[in-house]
């Protein structure tokens, strides 16, 4: 080849792009330069196939790296991390894959290493196990929360199993002790429906032998037309029942710990905070002809009740503002003092005289400022410790209890309409 051929061959535009990828020689560079200079793309291209080796060269060193740290640190977590930024034919892939699949079964991982592999894998071999072992995970945090609101959200997602068993035994026993503190009969009713087989049962049946049968509802169509317009302002019932559509759904998947089902929880369980989950919000409910007294009687109690909270909350708020005058008073009784002291210092400065005492000016003042602190300590007294005031805070309490049992009565009954038309 000539001079000239050579001279212009080296100062082509592939050759200054080589050039330039080894001046730097990084994974990039030559990254870059594959992509603009594919071999494929340039037959003949001595410089894009040897581009190409580099390439491949680094970057299988990079891998060996990155496969090397992440294999000392030994988590889930560092497999998961290795495996996401790489196909699945890349080297190392299958390795992590089974280290992952390994600490996952040893029970290493948390929530959401299982559900990071299982969203990769989730009809793997390995899987079933997996499934059952991220239900453990959250079995053990709803169980260590001691919230009956997260035991609640369990046996939705998990219903009919074992551990739901377990967590129900301990939501029988929290709504028991309600109950008994509400003494009446429509919560031992609950009780006996919603947790027929727990001990508590027992001591249920018995506590309602000493009650009269319940009063008939007049006209149950009436009342529960109020059900849609009383679910829209109360968030709470309408959690429960998107509660059991939840566990509604996770039956007709059917098995509570594979895919499907947990589609169905990731359906429920994504909205935005505030927000009702997708299918909960055009839920269709239905009523059984056979509970619909009970239920109207439930609507019905519970609109009086929210009424009647409302009086107290709005005669204790009067109060409450009553008890922060006094309190601001007592605060400002000090400065009282001062200010009264200081003012009869001026009138002696500027006339040569006491209005109030001559003798003893700064007793005068101090004694005025005792007064008043003592009358304000007097009446925040009467009205803090009052036992009226007592007696209001436990009405509210046992008010609020009524409330959550009305709620759950409701929820237990009206039942969401689900595939097929027929109550779940």
């Amino acid at each position: 080849m000539p001079v000239l051929a050579l001279a212009l061959a080296g100062c082509s535009p592939v050759a200054m792009a080589f050039k330039r990828a080894q001046e730097e020689n990084t994974l990039d560079a030559w990254s870059a330069f594959v992509n603009e200079y594919p071999p494929a793309a340039h037959p003949g291209c001595e410089d894009c196939r040897e581009g190409k080796a580099i390439y491949d060269r680094m970057r299988r060193a990079k891998e060996d790296r990155d496969w090397s740290q992440a294999q000392a640190r030994g988590t889930v977590g560092t497999a998961l991390d290795f495996m996401a930024s790489r196909p699945r034919g890349s080297p190392h892939y299958a390795e992590a894959k089974r280290l992952a699949a390994k600490r996952l079964g040893e029970g290493r991982g948390g929530q959401e290493d299982f559900l990071r592999y299982l969203r990769l894998f989730p009809d793997g071999t390995e899987a079933p196990a997996l499934w059952k072992g991220l239900m453990r995970r959250r079995y053990e945090a709803a169980e260590s929360s001691g919230d009956p609101n997260e035991w609640e959200l369990f046996m939705s997602e998990y219903p009919g199993t074992s551990a739901a068993a377990r967590i129900e035994r301990k939501l029988a026993a929290v709504y028991f002790k309600g109950a008994r503190r509400l003494g009446t009969r429509l919560a031992y009713e609950f009780i006996l429906k919603r947790f027929p087989a727990s001990s508590e049962a027992g001591e249920a049946r018995s506590a309602l032998a000493a009650f009269s049968g319940p009063k008939p509802v007049a006209g149950p169509d009436g009342v529960l037309k109020l059900l849609p317009k009383l679910r829209d302002a109360m968030p709470s019932l309408k959690k429960h029942e998107c509660l059991s559509l939840l566990a509604a759904t996770v039956r007709a998947a059917p098995n509570p710990y594979g895919a499907r089902a947990e589609k169905v929880r990731g359906s429920f369980l994504d909205a935005a905070p505030g927000d009702l989950p997708g299918p909960c919000r055009d839920m269709k409910l239905h009523v059984p002809s056979s509970k619909r007294k009970t239920v109207a009687n439930a609507v019905q109690a519970l609109i009086e009740i929210e009424r009647r909270k409302r009086d107290v909350a709005a005669a204790a708020a009067s109060v409450d503002g009553v008890v922060s005058e006094i309190r601001e008073l007592g605060k400002n009784s000090d400065q009282l003092a001062h200010d009264a002291e200081a003012f009869d210092m001026k009138l002696q400065a500027l006339y040569g005289y006491m209005p109030t005492d001559p003798y003893h000016p700064r007793r005068s003042s101090w004694k005025i400022a005792e007064a008043a602190e003592q009358r304000a300590k007097t009446a925040f007294g009467l009205i803090h410790d009052a036992p009226a005031m007592k007696a209001v805070e436990r009405l509210m309490g046992l008010m609020e209890g009524q409330s959550d049992l009305l709620i759950n009565v409701i929820a237990l009954y009206e039942k969401p309409v689900v595939a097929g038309g027929e109550d779940p």
